[in-house]
């Protein structure tokens, strides 16, 4: 045999080699480490597209610092929970919650898109409970409220991120 796998050695697979869990759970450990820089480099493309109800769309690995930016507005110190991931062929789906003394993170949903061993496209949504640092994004013209529960005093605030830090 002559070299190793593009981006690893005999003993790791390369980037490529990575089927979507792989790639997914990858990232949630970076981002439980609270190592976004690594998460970038070894699970992003350089030019990942995102979606994000709050923020529009964004691009690029800048793109991903500046979601994880406004997500930190909002739970700096949080704790993360990764309720469910499920991933067919290239495509995969997280359902995840956070809780800070600020905000309480809830209906966490990012879907993702894996090729070649990184993530290529990426949406993103959340509903925020209780004050940030800054004013909630409004929704888009003709958005639909879905039904409240009980007790709902209507303070979810839907928003973008990037980061998912447990802790």
């Amino acid at each position: 045999m002559s070299g190793t796998p593009a981006g690893g050695t005999h003993d790791e697979p390369g980037p490529a080699a990575r089927s979507t869990r792989e790639v997914l759970e990858a990232h949630l450990v970076c981002r439980r480490a609270g190592d976004l820089e690594r998460d970038l480099a070894e699970n992003y493309a350089p030019d990942v597209a995102l979606i994000s109800w709050g923020e529009g769309v964004n691009h690029g690995l800048d793109g991903v610092r500046r979601l994880a930016d406004v997500l930190r507005t909002y739970v700096d110190h949080a704790s993360y929970r990764y309720h469910d991931l499920v991933t067919t062929g290239e495509y995969g789906m997280l359902r995840w919650s956070a809780t800070a003394p600020e905000a309480r993170i809830h209906d966490g949903t990012d879907s993702f898109v894996v090729r070649d061993g990184r993530i290529v496209a990426q949406t993103i949504a959340y509903a925020v409970d209780g004050e940030g640092e800054h004013e909630a994004h409004e929704a888009p013209d003709g958005a639909v409220d879905a039904p409240r529960p009980a007790g709902d005093d209507g303070a979810r605030r839907s928003t973008g991120h990037g980061r998912h830090q447990g802790g």
